[in-house]
């Protein structure tokens, strides 16, 4: 795209275009309008789409009465061409003028005004609401389950900006980009040894796992096992006998303690991206760093490894004893059985 900061009004572009359809096939093909025929800027700059500035609020009003009008021309070259996704369209066209942009006055002006637009059509806009979600925003910076949207991440980026909390969702949005980054140096890739080495560290240790209470087997007595159901059917809080044996492992693997380096490793620099975004807001570009802690980027590393969506029963709180049941078993319910038929007892 190529952004003009020439000031037109909407009456003035309306019959722009009116005189330009009457003298070419298509009214954004450059090559068929002559400047006699088409919109220009104070530098001569043909201009086929605009898109309105904020002046006051009744000035905002007649943007949202028109907004059907401009943003489909905008997005189409048909004033009929409109649809509610352009609204989020919109707000990742800001972001690419932000972005591409000089720093001159004019243009940082310019810029000033399109954000007051976007901001009141994120927070009143019903077509915004309806294609991005009401909640949607919200989700993605609250939890790790409520990050699978699958819109760009300049997207959440600028509403946070928009809403004055972009150090707020800069750190969800740079997990999400680990995320992207993990799926692709990963791909078709077994990753179970790196989510071992997530949980357990390079040094392994052990810890001994609980075990149940025993009942000695009274072999003098051949109505011990039905007396012991009747003593259980009466009272649950005594233990029969069991069955058939149950073998428990003894020792299971201990969670360790985060390894910081291998954790770091793992993980992309944050992009210009955010960094960009951070400077044009006046934070500091490396304000991700800052916020990184290891043992945070080890809980998001393993739910990105271990799950494509992220279930809502597994949080960062859970993690770790999640990956590490899938792996050892339960710690409560490490049990095997032992069908020998000389210790089964009926």
């Amino acid at each position: 795209i190529s952004v003009s900061t020439s000031f037109v009004s909407f009456d003035a572009f309306i019959a722009a275009m009116n005189t330009a359809k009457q003298n070419a096939t298509d009214a954004g093909d450059f090559a068929g309008v002559s400047n006699a025929t088409c919109c220009v800027g104070d530098g001569t700059e043909r201009i086929n789409a605009v898109i309105p500035l904020y002046i006051h609020h009744e000035h905002m009003k007649r943007i949202r009465i028109l907004e059907g009008l401009w943003l489909g021309h905008l997005f189409t070259l048909d004033s009929y061409g409109y649809d509610k996704n352009q609204e989020i369209g919109l707000i990742k066209l800001l972001h690419d003028m932000i972005v591409m942009g000089s720093s001159t006055d004019g243009h940082l002006r310019v810029i000033r005004e399109i954000e007051k637009v976007c901001k009141f059509i994120i927070t009143e806009s019903i077509g915004f609401k309806s294609a991005y979600g009401s909640t949607t925003y919200d989700q993605f910076v609250s939890s790790v389950s409520g990050r699978n949207s699958n819109f760009e991440l300049c997207i959440p980026l600028m509403i946070g900006y928009l809403k004055d909390e972009i150090q707020k969702v800069v750190l969800p949005i740079y997990y999400e980009h680990v995320k992207n980054h993990l799926k692709s140096t990963h791909k078709n890739a077994d990753t179970t040894e790196v989510t071992k080495r997530l949980v357990y560290g390079q040094e392994i240790t052990t810890i001994i796992a609980p075990t149940e209470k025993e009942v000695a087997y009274n072999v003098d007595n051949p109505d011990f096992v039905e007396e012991s159901y009747i003593r259980y059917f009466n009272d649950e809080q005594q233990t029969p006998v069991k069955l058939i044996p149950e073998v428990r492992d003894k020792t299971r693997k201990a969670i360790a303690d985060v390894d910081a380096k291998f954790v770091l490793s793992l993980i992309p620099p944050v992009p210009e991206l955010i960094k960009e975004m951070l400077l044009y807001s006046n934070v500091e570009p490396d304000f991700v760093e800052q916020q990184i802690e290891p043992e945070d980027v080890r809980k998001e590393i393993l739910i990105m490894l271990n799950y494509d969506t992220c279930p809502s029963h597994v949080t960062k709180q859970n993690i770790l004893t999640v990956i590490d049941s899938k792996i050892q078993g339960n710690a409560t319910d490490v049990v095997k059985f032992d069908f020998n038929e000389d210790n089964i007892k009926i």
